[in-house]
């Protein structure tokens, strides 16, 4: 990842400011770390991103991208840091974070772990603050070895086309949060529920498309005339319904199957929720 390569469509951003000027929205805003897997170069990636930050950015003040690298001593098979080294990989890039906020002032948002490497992103006003902070910390852990890049993006490309989740990959992480919730209220995941998903189209003709295509997979179609106006021009709703667990793997089996059917008829999926039955008085 040092050269660059996973990094998507930058463009060259200037700003006319001579002197850095502290953005206290960005340094002092809201974190909120989710983790997902996906693929870079055809390898398994473990991302790590501030999903609080889709609310104020792009900062254009901070301009500069910039990634630390660290080579992980003994990665796994599938490229990720194993066991023995998760407690040293993670204390280290704490000290990563905190150095460079607090000397290079510029704010972590995100990191990338694939191939046997851990690449830790910033947005700062400065790249000159990056090789003497990576100088040092290579001092110190000699142990590890270290890269690092620079690239100008003000729009933060990169953040968006390569560390910002999917659409798919938010349902993933939306999809453990309430598998967890529901775990947690006491709910047997083993067992059978019926379980309601939510789909919205731009005309009656691909709802009526996939509502077939879904009956055809063993879904039960709940009501196929559903109409949200504030959701012009993806207005035309589908709740289709199933039977099964909660399992995660079940879950995120059911999630591919609607997102591949959504692709076919150009739908947004919405998500899902457990139907009231019996033992479950209230929707969930």
């Amino acid at each position: 990842m040092s050269d660059n390569k996973d990094i998507k469509d930058m463009i060259t951003f200037s700003t006319a400011d001579d002197q850095p000027v502290r953005h206290d929205k960005l340094m002092d805003s809201d974190r909120h770390y989710e983790l997902y897997v996906t693929q870079v170069d055809d390898y398994n990636a473990l991302v790590q991103v501030d999903l609080g930050l889709r609310e104020i950015a792009p900062v254009p003040a901070y301009y500069w991208l910039l990634g630390i690298q660290v080579e992980i001593q003994d990665p796994g098979e599938d490229g990720f840091y194993q066991a023995h080294e998760r407690d040293a990989l993670l204390s280290l890039e704490k000290e990563i974070v905190e150095q460079m906020e607090n000397e290079g002032h510029a704010r972590f948002v995100g990191s990338v772990t694939y191939a046997g490497t851990r690449m830790i992103y910033f947005y700062g006003q400065d790249e000159n603050y990056l090789p003497p902070i990576v100088g040092s910390l290579a001092a110190k852990h000699s142990d590890y070895e270290f890269n690092f890049m620079t690239e100008k993006d003000g729009p933060w490309r990169f953040f968006f086309n390569s560390l910002f989740p999917s659409d798919m990959d938010l349902m993933h992480i939306r999809n453990r949060h309430m598998l967890a919730n529901l775990e947690a209220a006491g709910l047997d995941m083993t067992a059978s529920y019926a379980v309601s998903y939510y789909f919205y189209f731009q005309d009656g003709a691909a709802r009526a498309q996939a509502a077939a295509r879904f009956q055809l997979m063993g879904f039960e179609i709940i009501d196929d005339h559903m109409y949200v106006e504030a959701l012009e021009p993806m207005s035309m709703g589908l709740r289709i319904m199933a039977h099964h667990d909660l399992t995660y793997a079940t879950i995120t089996e059911k999630t591919y199957d609607c997102f591949e059917v959504m692709e076919d008829f150009i739908g947004i999926f919405d998500g899902w929720e457990l139907s009231p039955t019996e033992d479950i008085k209230e929707w969930v």
